[in-house]
């Protein structure tokens, strides 16, 4: 994220305090580059300040996950889904004591499998020639 669009947060968040909730979801860099630049670069000690230097790691995305973002994106077919989810990479995680689950992190991935079905299925629909 720019800095110029980090720093239009401040005021946002200002004028608009116990009104307006507001997620701002990123790579770790975000984080990274946040931490990095305070104290060196203006704003973004404000802007850490605003997050209450605090950052959630989401866990990624689990098979019922996929499944929608597939379904979301015109993919129904739950062999299909299957495939995808079967070709994804995925980490075993614990998102509750005592509670395992497979998560896939890289969702540019599942993108560029669900944008090269799409396609697939307008070329077989003649919509693409």
């Amino acid at each position: 994220m720019a800095h110029s669009a980090l720093c239009t947060l401040i005021p946002l968040y200002d004028d608009t305090l116990h009104r307006l909730g507001v997620i701002v979801a990123g790579t770790e860099t975000l984080e990274r580059n946040i931490k990095r630049y305070v104290g060196r670069i203006e704003g973004y000690d404000e802007i850490d300040g605003r997050f209450c230097r605090n950052y959630i790691a989401l866990l990624g995305a689990t098979k019922k996950d996929v499944k929608a973002i597939c379904a979301a994106n015109g993919i129904n077919d739950t062999e299909e889904q299957e495939t995808i989810w079967g070709k994804l990479n995925k980490e075993k995680k614990e998102p509750v004591p005592g509670k395992y689950v497979w998560f896939t992190d890289d969702l540019r991935e599942l993108s560029g499998m669900i944008e090269d079905r799409i396609i697939k299925q307008q070329i077989e629909r003649g919509e693409l020639a």
